[in-house]
């Protein structure tokens, strides 16, 4: 009797290992979405959809802006599908959003108990016409009740989420009316050699301006004062500022770099192969002006400034950033600090080319690593140098 229930002890501390194991590493995510046009509406072949208002109808306020985030992610998704209107031509529909349930949760407590701390995202969409015709509508709904270190951050990947349902969704409801989705179109591949440019710049249709931009790296507290910046030298950014269009002017160094004429920078044509942490950056740099890279030795991480001049309106190889560079350094480091609001943590200035955004990231302080969680929000980026014509 006392060997079988020593098994029994044994087999349930099994159990309750692996169940834990499973809900630290694998997590628990329930998960609802439809999408559905009337049964009188037939969609255009070439449908685009052009992401309108988004609501916040939970009755709460929240510490990050929903709304934006929502907006951001669909408008991700859909381009991702190639369903999202880019105003090259009329949207055939227009997306209203109501963001109907969200919590942000805790990682922490969802690996104590599941279900407690749980992150939940739930909303509705609607389709309309030009005339504001109710065409159809598309909702998902995601919990994320178990987890640990695997959900950190679940609170902003969930929104991701939702927003691919939805494209998704609506990508097969488009294929159901007989209609193929078209593929983006990528540029054919050659055989034939060609020649360098010896001017690599884009044609413009206003005059270049010369700016000077901050050099010394320095301390941004706060996201008005980013906000700022881009409207000063009306540089784009897709959320601050999405009709900026300041006029660069590139000229091809032949050495695997570029010169700015409006701004006097010369920059990397592409930049650190993979990406780093922020102790990888700095060390990248160091090394390149050890080995002389294009035969200077004053290479330097960029200022934020600096970084958000390369932003493009326009959206090349899957980031906004003029042709004429390399397409691989997805977001980069800038050398300008911020306030990351968390005590254990260090924050940095990103550019995010993907994305055509200004981020804050964060990374853990060196002296806490030993105790708590490496993860943090972007603490590995791109680097692309920079050094000062003049």
């Amino acid at each position: 009797m006392k060997l079988s229930q020593k098994k029994c002890i044994r087999h349930l501390i099994v159990v309750l290992v692996v169940s834990l194991t499973s809900i630290f590493f694998g997590g628990c995510t329930n998960v609802q979405h439809q999408a559905k046009f009337n049964k009188n509406y037939l969609p255009k072949e070439d449908v685009r959809i052009k992401v309108a208002k988004v609501a916040n109808d939970t009755g709460y306020t929240f510490d990050v802006d929903i709304e934006q985030m929502l907006a951001n992610t669909l408008e991700e998704q859909l381009m991702e599908e190639n369903l999202l209107s880019l105003g090259k031509a009329e949207p055939n529909l227009f997306m209203e959003s109501r963001i109907v349930g969200y919590k942000k949760g805790n990682a922490f407590k969802k690996w104590m108990m599941p279900g407690w701390g749980s992150t939940e995202l739930a909303i509705h969409c609607d389709l309309k016409d030009d005339k504001n015709n109710l065409v159809g509508s598309a909702m998902s709904s995601r919990e994320i009740v178990g987890g640990g270190l695997h959900t950190v951050g679940a609170w902003e990947t969930i929104f991701k989420d939702v927003a691919n349902d939805v494209a998704e969704d609506l990508k097969n409801q488009i294929q159901a009316k007989g209609y193929v989705v078209k593929s983006k179109i990528r540029p054919q591949a050659t055989d034939q050699p060609q020649e360098a440019p010896k001017l690599a710049s884009i044609p413009k249709d206003t005059p270049v301006v010369r700016v000077s931009l901050r050099r010394q790296p320095m301390e941004i507290s706060s996201q008005p004062e980013i906000t700022d910046m881009l409207l000063e030298y009306d540089f784009f950014e897709r959320t601050r500022n999405p009709r900026g269009s300041f006029v660069n002017s590139f000229v091809e160094n032949n050495d695997g770099t570029l010169t700015d004429i409006a701004t006097e920078l010369m920059w990397q044509r592409g930049g650190s192969s993979g990406a780093l942490d922020n102790r990888g950056a700095k060390s990248y740099i160091k090394q390149l002006n050890r080995h002389r890279f294009a035969g200077y030795l004053d290479w330097r991480m960029p200022t934020i400034e600096e970084l958000a001049s390369l932003l493009a309106r326009s959206r090349d190889k899957g980031v906004h950033i003029a042709p004429v560079f390399e397409s691989h350094q997805t977001s980069c480091w800038s050398a300008d600090k911020c306030d990351p609001e968390i005590a254990i943590y260090l924050g940095v200035w990103i550019v995010n080319f993907k994305q055509g955004q200004v981020y804050q990231a964060t990374y853990m302080k060196p002296s806490t690593t030993a105790n708590f969680p490496s993860y943090a929000k972007n603490e590995i980026n791109y680097v692309k140098a920079v050094r000062s014509v003049k």
